[in-house]
């Protein structure tokens, strides 16, 4: 269940990249919330903010069950949160 309104990751990406895809239940994307419209995060850093290109964050899917899916290119994702 997303109970908050802002993804972060603790990621290691300065030579690669992270997106996220929000799915649902199912496992089906979201629309809005696919891997190509995550805005990608390109740095090394214990506190980055997940957005895609049309939503800042994951507020409007507060509520529902949702499944988070990485796609990492020469990149380590050590933790996630979402507050």
């Amino acid at each position: 269940m997303c109970e908050g309104q802002t993804l972060h990751v603790n990621i290691d990406s300065a030579y690669g990249e992270l997106r996220v895809s929000v799915l649902d239940r199912a496992g089906e994307p979201i629309e809005g919330f696919l891997a190509e419209q995550s805005l990608p995060i390109r740095e090394d850093s214990v506190d980055v903010t997940v957005g895609w290109q049309d939503h800042d964050s994951i507020a409007e899917l507060r509520g529902r069950p949702v499944r988070l899916k990485f796609e990492l290119q020469e990149a380590r994702c050590y933790s996630f949160w979402v507050d």
